[in-house]
């Protein structure tokens, strides 16, 4: 998407690209990148072109992180050495210079961060919203797509008397819209991340602390049944799946459950969309005219 790759040379052009593709973006899309949680409903549509404006800020963004990032390494240790080298003599602006470079490639990077969105979240639902789009106009969606340090513990273990260990809920992802054949869909993704730290003391007596992390994912979904149209088919439902009745509709709910190592599992679209069609499986057609 770039017109040229981004380097030492041409990075500030392309950090003002970059700031312009983020001015283009609504006050509500604004607030997303900054907040990283989203909870609007609109047309598939809209929804397939947000997704493609924030990955304009992505592509560009990324590559921009890059540059700024070893910028500031770089500067920083030169400015360390240049310290013993040239303080107090004629070159001394030098260590001045490459203070003033560390600051500005500090400030560019953060504010390159601050227009980042995970793409390992928004790369699955582009899929999805793909196959959805054949199948509803408006999709209402909720997002919490923030880092593990901007959420809140909601348990604390003590696993012996060395390791710690603290749990997070992530809710990632609720859509949910209605069907051309008359159906409702919900969809929920949600995490358990289980942070364990553990304390130990090496031979030499120095002491360190390890950090794992790991995760369970929950994929469910709610598929309210037209009863004009739909009734559960006949027979043992599938394992992982069950029929529930409430205030008199019919709902199909099918879950998928898997684990991960580290903060965070890539959003697996296949599997979103599988677990849809596995609750269609738990279904048979009454009435193949018109949705109601």
């Amino acid at each position: 998407m770039n017109a040229s790759p981004v380097n030492l040379f041409n990075a500030e052009s392309h950090y003002r690209r970059l700031k312009k593709s983020y001015q283009a973006l609504t006050p509500e899309e604004q607030e997303f990148v900054k907040s990283q949680q989203l909870d609007a409903s609109h047309s598939t549509t809209y929804w397939q072109k947000f997704f493609q404006r924030l990955i304009v800020l992505d592509v560009v963004g990324s590559d921009l992180r890059r540059i700024y990032r070893h910028l500031r390494f770089w500067s920083l240790i030169l400015f360390v050495v240049s310290l013993f080298v040239f303080f107090g003599s004629r070159y001394s602006p030098i260590i001045w210079g490459l203070l003033a470079v560390f600051l500005f490639s500090c400030y560019r990077f953060g504010s390159c961060n601050r227009k980042d969105v995970d793409n390992n979240i928004r790369t699955g639902l582009v899929k999805v919203f793909q196959v959805l789009a054949l199948e509803t106009r408006y999709i209402k969606l909720k997002l919490d797509v923030r880092p593990l340090e901007k959420r809140a513990v909601t348990a604390k273990e003590q696993d012996g008397k060395n390791t710690k260990l603290e749990f997070y809920q992530v809710p990632l992802v609720q859509l949910s819209a209605k069907l051309k054949d008359g159906n409702t869909l919900n969809v929920r993704v949600h995490d358990v991340i289980c942070k364990r730290e553990r304390k130990q003391i090496s031979r030499s007596g120095k002491r360190k602390t390890k950090v794992k992390y790991k995760g369970r994912r929950l994929i469910r979904v709610d598929l309210g049944l037209n009863p004009q149209r739909y009734v559960r088919r006949d027979g043992k439902l599938a394992p992982g799946c069950k029929i529930v009745t409430l205030d008199g509709e019919q709902k199909v709910v099918a879950q998928f459950k898997l684990k991960f190592e580290g903060q965070f599992k890539y959003l697996d679209a296949e599997n979103i969309l599988k677990t849809v069609a596995k609750a269609y499986q738990q279904t048979k057609v009454v009435n193949r005219g018109k949705a109601a």
